[in-house]
């Protein structure tokens, strides 16, 4: 993913693994704007992470240019590249 974005954050959910607490994962839906259209985009990452991302939260993503929809929320904060 080559291109970075910021995206805000419409909706997040804690999605808890009933067998392995270290299964659980947080569920993020997020917006974002891609040659001038409007993209919609989820990602779910490890843990309890809800207070991180409330709704309304701007983050930083990644994303394919040709495929927007193909995205990634750029959790470390390093350059989008390759």
């Amino acid at each position: 993913m080559t291109a970075s974005a910021t995206a805000t954050v419409t909706k997040v959910a804690f999605d808890p693994d009933e067998e392995s607490s270290s299964l659980d994962e947080t569920d993020i839906d997020y917006v974002f704007e891609a040659g001038g259209q409007k993209v919609s985009a989820s990602a779910s990452l490890p843990g309890d992470l809800v207070k991180d991302y409330p709704a309304g939260k701007p983050i930083a993503i990644c994303y394919q240019p040709k495929a927007p929809a193909t995205s990634r929320i750029n959790t470390d904060g390093g350059p989008c590249g390759g």
